[in-house]
This record gives C-alpha cells, sequence and structure tokens, in this order.
C-alpha cells in the first residue's frame, strides 16, 4: 500500500490516505489516528462523527484507529487494518 499524510477534503485533514499503488489518482480510504485522550469529551465525540459523516460523504471510507489499541496491541491492531484495507479491494473490484 501507498500512504500519503495530511489529506484534505472538504476543509478537513485525513490523517492517512491510503492508495493501493502510488500512481492510482483515487484513495482506498482515510485512516483517523486519535488518542482516547482527545475523545474522552462528548463535545469531542460528537464533533468526530459530524466529520466522519462528511468525508463519508465525500466518498471517503473512514478507519478509525486508537494509538492506545496500536501501542498495547501493535500485532492485533496491524491484522484488523489489514483485513478492512483487503475487504475495501475486494468491493472496488
Amino acid at each position: 500500500y501507498h500512504v500519503d499524510y495530511q489529506i484534505g477534503e472538504s476543509g478537513f485533514k485525513i490523517d492517512l490516505g491510503i492508495k493501493k499503488n502510488p500512481e492510482d489518482s483515487i484513495y482506498l480510504c482515510g485512516i483517523e489516528c486519535d488518542g482516547r485522550q482527545y475523545h474522552s469529551s462528548w463535545n469531542a465525540r460528537l464533533n468526530d462523527i459530524w466529520r466522519q459523516g462528511i468525508l463519508e460523504k465525500n466518498g471517503w471510507s473512514i478507519i478509525r484507529i486508537w494509538s492506545n489499541d496500536c501501542l498495547d496491541n501493535r500485532e492485533e491492531s496491524e491484522i484488523m487494518l489489514l483485513n478492512q484495507l483487503n475487504k475495501l479491494i475486494v468491493t472496488e473490484i
């Protein structure tokens, strides 16, 4: 996979944009990497739901990754991410 950082869409920045190949013009998905401390407030969660809805209406598939999960269970997090990416490729065909 090819990864681009801080991809802009509708006034937002997506943490990671994932393409199957570097030369592809369309992203498979966007990955949002957030920590639990940031999302501990109700307002932050509502803002994320609103923001993700806008991105999805613009054609993005969003995968959310929690930094604590990556740090505590890196292998499991990597497997989950690869499974989700593979599902997106299958549905793209």
